[in-house]
């Protein structure tokens, strides 16, 4: 009887052991200052320490197996101005990929435009799915992998800018502190 349950045991580990799993999705979170946004005028950026709408205070990417998974979470975010772009700039070995998610007042829940490279010409991409959250304050934006032609990793950049007004502009990239770039700056890379 000890004999039988020791070999029901065994074969029940390597039972266990043989199981497929779960597909492995890799995850980044990047934290970002708070109050770092600046504002755009003709002579240059001016950090504005106060203002906490737009500004990112945190950034996450998720590598799953069929989908690359992208946030951003603010200070506050809600539906007011003219307008505000969530831009999301995908780099794989291959390609450069941009998500802009504009949200203007007739389109408070966003609506996305896909490009190629960092501001090139579209490119078409069915499946792209955002979620703009206001009580949470982020912003979320998930492309097939199918888009990015499978990669093996991805690293991913992202801004918010909004405007109050017709003449001002307010800019936050997520990994930088207290001013933008011109070109985007990438987080590390996140493997499939």
């Amino acid at each position: 009887m000890k004999l039988v349950r020791s070999a029901l045991a065994v074969s029940a580990m390597t039972l266990v052991s043989l199981a497929p799993t779960a597909a492995h999705a890799d995850k980044k979170v990047m934290l970002d200052a708070t109050y770092d946004t600046v504002k755009y005028a003709q002579t240059g950026q001016t950090i504005q320490p106060t203002r906490a709408e737009g500004d990112i205070v945190r950034s996450v990417v998720v590598h799953k197996a069929k989908r690359v998974v992208m946030s951003m979470s603010f200070s506050e975010l809600t539906p007011a101005g003219i307008g505000a772009f969530h831009v999301f700039t995908i780099k794989t070995p291959t390609m450069t990929r941009t998500v802009a998610l504009q949200t203007v007042p007739d389109y408070w829940d966003g609506r996305t435009f896909f490009y190629k490279g960092v501001a090139g010409n579209a490119a078409n991409c069915l499946g792209i799915h955002h979620k703009i959250d206001y009580t949470a304050n982020t912003a979320t934006v998930s492309v097939p992998r199918r888009c990015l032609h499978n990669p093996k990793w991805v690293k991913v950049a992202m801004q918010h800018n909004d405007s109050p007004t017709h003449y001002d502009t307010y800019m936050d990239d997520a990994l930088t502190d207290g001013h933008v770039e011109s070109q985007p700056v990438y987080g590390p890379k996140v493997r499939r």
